[in-house]
């Protein structure tokens, strides 16, 4: 039995020998296109260790340009490779192993899965690190507000507590920073409101500022925003002085003539006009007109301001013009008598009177002798001589208007004069 067992394999022995190798070499080429050698890239955040050889020397990193993105090929079977992810995988930079002068720091990544099956290769190799002092100041935090209150309210004093923090960090940082912000939305809001805000840092061209590196103590502050009420009220005004002989005042006009204030309801229920004092608007011997701004911030009382801050001015304009002067002769049977007693009538021994008027040119040019009313109210007159002077009525555009008194006598209505008449 063990004879033809040796025979069995001897026989033939090198063709035998050739067949197995034939296949084997036809088994690895089976496996090999199902399950061929394949690569994939991972990108991995690098865990960056042993800080504290930076940080206990009262020193700070930064990463530069987000170089602590790693991006690394893994070769392997494709039935493994294809099954693993980033996180199948240790990505590692240790700052003991930092080169100083350059601010780099390697970069290792180990498979934590089939370390003996795949291969992997870096791409990216180092982490770019920059290393400065640390600096800690403390700023004054800028409360600020956004929104639109409810109508008929609006925003008073925007506050926030503490009113400082101190930050610390990078020394460049810390020196970039030029304004620190904590902001409050009070859109449709009627009543006070305080919000916990994160505190912003902006450079000094208006841009936030992010750093990991930084931090701000306390981390939060608590911002109020005062809603205040609202209140239309007028402008009213005086002025003072005399302008000069020769001219009138046209017109007054303020600018604006209404202004809206905010307060709480108790101290809004107290003010009903913001009166401008006389003093403000001179109006001694003025020949042109006069425009004045004045600021009206002092003249609100104690718990009332202004719900625009930015127009504290009213600009109060005087128009002044130039007199005109016409003397109209009106013919004395135009003048209208009144309160004759009966029986009785009027001999006028003057033939007209003369009526000064003055006034914008324009509208003085415009009247005619018809458009003079005059009148003369004759009750306690009785029967003789007289000397009156006619009442003229009021004209449009004339400010002033003077009329020449007129001679004559009472008569009896027959034409006989009566008997104390003086000859």
């Amino acid at each position: 039995m063990a004879r033809k067992l040796v025979k069995m394999v001897t026989n033939n022995f090198i063709l035998k020998l050739i067949a197995v190798l034939l296949a084997v070499v036809l088994w690895l080429v089976v496996v090999n296109i199902d399950n061929p050698q394949t690569t994939m890239t991972f990108t991995s955040t690098a865990n960056i260790i042993n800080e504290s050889i930076i940080t206990d020397n009262g020193k700070v990193y930064e990463v530069l340009d987000n170089s602590n993105t790693i991006k690394f090929s893994v070769t392997g079977p494709r039935t493994i490779v294809e099954g693993m992810s980033a996180s199948d995988f240790s990505v590692v930079a240790d700052m003991n192993k930092i080169d100083l002068d350059l601010g780099l720091v390697p970069v290792e990544v180990v498979a934590d899965r089939y370390a003996s099956k795949v291969s992997v290769s870096l791409k990216t190799t180092n982490v770019r690190v920059s290393i400065e002092n640390v600096k800690s100041q403390q700023f004054a935090v800028n409360a600020t507000a956004s929104g639109t209150p409810m109508e008929g309210y609006a925003l008073g004093n925007v506050s926030c507590e503490p009113a400082t923090v101190t930050i610390s960090g990078p020394e460049s940082v810390i020196k970039s920073i030029d304004k620190v912000s904590a902001g409050i939305n009070v859109d449709g809001m009627y009543s006070n409101r305080t919000q916990t805000v994160v505190p912003t840092l902006y450079n000094s061209n208006g841009k936030k500022i992010v750093s990991a590196n930084v931090t701000i103590e306390p981390s939060t502050v608590q911002v109020l925003a005062q809603i205040m009420g609202t209140k239309s009220i007028p402008v009213t005004y005086e002025y003072t002085g005399e302008i000069k002989e020769g001219y009138e005042l046209e017109s007054v006009k303020c600018l604006p003539d209404t202004i809206e204030v905010k307060g709480s309801k108790e101290a809004l229920s107290e003010i009903e006009e913001l009166r401008i004092p006389s003093n403000a608007l001179n109006l001694s011997k003025s020949v042109d007109n006069v425009e004045k701004s004045v600021s009206i911030t002092g003249l609100l009382p104690k718990g009332v301001e202004l719900v625009d801050a930015d127009n504290t001015n009213v600009i109060i304009k005087a128009e002044i013009v130039a007199h005109a002067v016409r003397k109209i002769v009106v013919d004395a049977k135009k003048i209208v008598i009144e309160n004759l007693e009966s029986g009785y009538d009027i001999d006028f021994i003057q033939k007209s009177v003369t009526v000064t008027i003055s006034g914008e040119k324009a509208a003085l040019e415009k009247i005619k002798e018809s458009d003079i009313v005059l009148s003369m109210d004759m009750d306690g007159v009785h029967t003789g001589r007289f000397n009156k002077t006619p009442v003229c009525e009021e004209m449009d555009g004339v400010t002033e208007i003077k009329v020449t008194s007129i001679l004559g006598r009472v008569i009896k209505a027959e034409g006989e004069p009566n008997s104390d008449e003086e000859e």
